[in-house]
């Protein structure tokens, strides 16, 4: 390596160097100096996890060693002609922070109202977007500007906000922004954009000054001031290098960096959205315009349920464990970010299935809360008329989509007449609507409805080939009339049983991933018939049943059952096996789904019952007279 290519090297090592050494110096300063202006962050509600008074606002630390060490940088470049080189005009995109971080310091110091916070943000949002941070293109596609200008405010008061819910564990914010940052920068490098990567090496090295001192136990915490500056710079830089990118997968990578903090704020809207809207059912009747503003407006109010507070909860309270362990998702996130950025462009599709995996992956393990709040009032508004009335409106539609994506996989239908569409198409939704399909309350179908509407697709498509044979409509071969009606009946039938299944998948989620600390009771079923499924069917309709009962499997009399599976259920043996199977998983319940079963039998369970501490019901249905 030459010496001239080494001293183009070192503005990327001593530049963020310096910017670390004086964010050090400057929150050391700071920590002495903030509490004398009132800004101290008092433990008075549970939402606090510190026990005494730290001081708030250290923030100012990272944003002036930032501004500073990078306005010193650029006025060195214009004497020096240093490379790479960064002028003033470059860095006109910090000029939002001129209402960011004095909001902070206000914040910090006596607090505002959520909405003005919210307000500022915005402005500064589109501030940026005027001095061309812009998200302009999406999957390659150049976005009109209005639509520009708002995905672009949504992103950036997003990724502000996100910064700040994140900032509830010592040194979870700092850290997070460094691991971002870094991986933005290595981003840039790959692009050769050098006074970004310096400028994101620089905003790394200003998190890691302030970190000595925010680690557990905290000597100071960085406030608003910090977690919207750095959610601003993180929030900017990611769009800036989208933008340069210009790939259609490119709209990938600052999800990707920015996965923690996305993910939090994904979750933080999703939990309160659906509590907020379970509250808001309950209040009294105002009109629809009033109570969406009313429920928009409650978004804002915190709770302990955020990513850090669940991991607190996991390992007991253990500070540097959740940051770590949140740190090491950081890295996962960013170097899977890196990692598309090497993909070429010919496997795009890859670069989504990583990151779709990915996030998918992040919310299936952490979105517990979501996931329970959002199957109750699933199962609150399932089983209203409406709902019903609803999707009697929309699978029509539906119905009409998938039966001309059924003859536009055989024949395509760009080059065709539309009287010789409408011809094909016209009998099978004839026939749809001549049945009774859509009167059935989807939300209750039974076994024969979903039968129904096989045969009647069947014969709309008899009719169909019919039709187009009596007339002088194009007459297909009637192996193209099955490839349609088989393509007709997955779209159509699949988006019925598509309800029943996530009615279902939800419960059994919902029961996996249960709030309570208690264990919920293991339960083993005795007798495989009917009963035996009615008693699931009861049990996956009774959404406060969800966490109370844990059902292992089935145990039956005939042999012939045995390590099979019936009505999803694993059959783990025959009633000579209780022992064997008690010890193995310990269950305390034993419901009896078996109503021929014998006296002999019914006194072998009473007596295991007795010995082991294991209560045993029967499972019966029967009518009774009303009012009894």
């Amino acid at each position: 390596m030459s010496v001239d290519h080494l001293i183009k090297l070192l503005p990327f090592v001593l530049v963020p160097l310096t910017t670390c050494v004086v964010s050090w110096l400057l929150t050391k300063a700071l920590i002495r100096v903030l509490p004398s202006f009132g800004m101290l962050d008092i433990p008075l509600d549970n939402r606090r996890i510190h026990t005494k008074p730290v001081p708030r606002g250290g923030g100012l630390a990272i944003a002036l060693s930032f501004i500073g060490c990078q306005v010193i940088y650029a006025l060195l470049c214009k004497q020096l002609k240093l490379t790479p080189h960064l002028s003033f005009s470059q860095m006109r995109q910090l000029l939002p922070l001129l209402l960011l971080l004095p909001l902070g310091l206000v914040d910090d110091r006596s607090g505002v109202l959520a909405r003005w916070k919210f307000l500022i943000q915005a402005l500064s949002a589109c501030w940026a977007w005027y001095l061309g941070v812009r998200l302009d293109n999406v999957f390659a596609f150049t976005l009109p500007t209005w639509l520009s200008f708002m995905l672009t405010i949504i992103w950036i008061t997003a990724m502000i906000n996100a910064f700040n819910m994140i900032d509830g564990v010592d040194g979870l914010a700092s850290g997070i922004g460094m691991i971002s940052s870094l991986s933005l920068a290595f981003i840039n490098l790959t692009s050769h954009r050098d006074a970004a990567m310096l400028g994101l090496l620089c905003l790394a090295g200003s998190c890691l000054g302030f970190l000595r001192f925010n680690w557990h136990p905290a000597k100071i915490f960085m406030g608003d001031t910090g977690s919207m500056f750095i959610g601003y710079m993180i929030g900017m830089y990611s769009l800036t290098t989208c933008t340069k990118l210009a790939t259609v997968s490119s709209i990938v990578i600052p999800l990707l960096v920015c996965g923690v903090p996305f993910v939090d704020i994904i979750l933080a809207v999703w939990r309160r959205l659906t509590r907020r809207v379970s509250e808001a059912d309950g209040e009294a009747a105002d009109g629809g315009i009033v109570r969406w503003v009313r429920l928009l407006g409650r978004l804002g109010h915190a709770d302990k349920s955020h990513l850090h507070h669940r991991l607190l909860r996991y390992f007991d309270n253990n500070q540097p464990k959740t940051v770590v362990s949140i740190y090491v998702l950081g890295a996962l996130l960013g170097i899977a970010a890196v990692v598309c950025t090497f993909i070429p462009q010919r496997l795009t599709w890859l670069v989504f299935v990583i990151a779709l995996t990915t996030l998918s992956l992040m919310l299936h393990r952490l979105a517990v809360i979501e996931i329970w709040n959002s199957t109750e009032l699933l199962y609150k508004n399932f089983q209203a008329p409406s709902v019903g009335l609803m999707l009697n409106i929309l699978f029509p539609i539906w119905d009409l989509l998938a039966v001309l994506f059924g003859f536009w996989l055989v024949v395509g239908l760009k080059s065709r007449p539309p009287m010789e569409i409408a011809f094909w198409v016209a009998p099978v939704l004839l026939m749809l609507l001549l049945s009774r399909n859509y009167h059935v309350f989807w939300n209750f179908p039974s076994s024969e409805e979903y039968f129904r509407l096989v045969y009647t697709l069947a014969w709309g498509f008899a009719a169909s080939a019919l039709l187009a044979s009596s007339t002088n409509v194009t007459e297909l071969p009637l192996k193209s009339y099955f490839v349609a009606y088989c393509v007709s009946v997955v779209g159509v039938l699949g988006s019925r049983l598509l309800l029943h299944y996530l009615r279902v998948k939800l419960i059994r989620y919902r029961d996996r991933a249960r709030l309570s600390d208690a264990r919920p009771c293991r339960v083993v079923l005795c007798g495989i018939g009917l009963l035996g499924r009615l008693y699931m069917n009861s049990l996956h309709s009774d959404i406060s049943q969800a966490d109370r009962e844990d059902v292992l499997g089935f145990v039956d009399k005939n042999r012939n059952y045995r390590h099979g599976y019936c009505y999803g259920l694993k059959v783990l043996g025959g009633l000579c096996d209780l022992e064997a199977l008690h010890e193995s998983v310990g269950f305390e319940k034993i419901v009896v789904t078996d109503e021929q079963l014998s006296k002999e039998d019914q006194q072998l369970l009473v007596d295991f019952g007795k010995s082991h501490n294991v209560v045993v019901t029967r499972y019966f249905s029967k009518e009774i007279p009303f009012g009894e």
